[in-house]
């Protein structure tokens, strides 16, 4: 069974979304994240504790991670379990000659790829070339590819 659900507030220590117990036959969920901007170290904890208590067997998709919660894989182990796939990411690109910044919404398999989904067994990142919408040049990520994608590195 698949469910679809979304956050739709910031992850805290009042985030009801955790709250909810969710069937055992549930072999998919997809998590929108559009609504989230940031997530403080209660979220941290309610969300890694949450992360313990899904049915075995279960595979979970993110949408629209912001890279607030993205960069957490780089400080906490395991902050994203090998069942969880972060399918789209969002971060800002700015541009240095007219101070213009970007919402960019990057996708699995378009801006970046699991290991799991390469011949090569091995993870990549191809950020997108984003135009700034002023003078056209292309823009620059306004985060560390490094921190931002460390999610990919579960894999490997």
């Amino acid at each position: 069974m698949r469910l679809d659900r979304v956050i739709n507030e910031n992850i805290d220590q009042d985030t009801q979304f955790f709250d909810e117990v969710l069937p055992e036959s549930t072999a998919e969920l997809w998590i929108n994240l559009e609504k989230v901007k940031i997530i403080n170290s209660t979220g941290i904890l309610r969300w890694m504790r949450w992360c313990k208590t899904l049915p075995p067997g279960i595979r979970v998709y993110l949408l629209n991670v912001p890279n607030s919660l993205a960069v957490q894989s780089h400080l906490i182990d395991r902050f994203f379990p090998p069942f969880m796939k972060i399918q789209s990411v969002r971060g800002y690109f700015f541009c240095p000659d007219d101070s213009e910044e970007v919402l960019v919404q990057m996708e699995r398999n378009k801006d970046y790829f699991y290991a799991e989904d390469m011949i090569s067994k091995k993870s990549e990142v191809r950020l997108p070339k984003v135009p700034c919408p002023h003078c056209s040049k292309i823009m620059e990520p306004d985060f560390l590819e490094t921190r931002v994608f460390a999610f990919l590195k579960v894999d490997q």
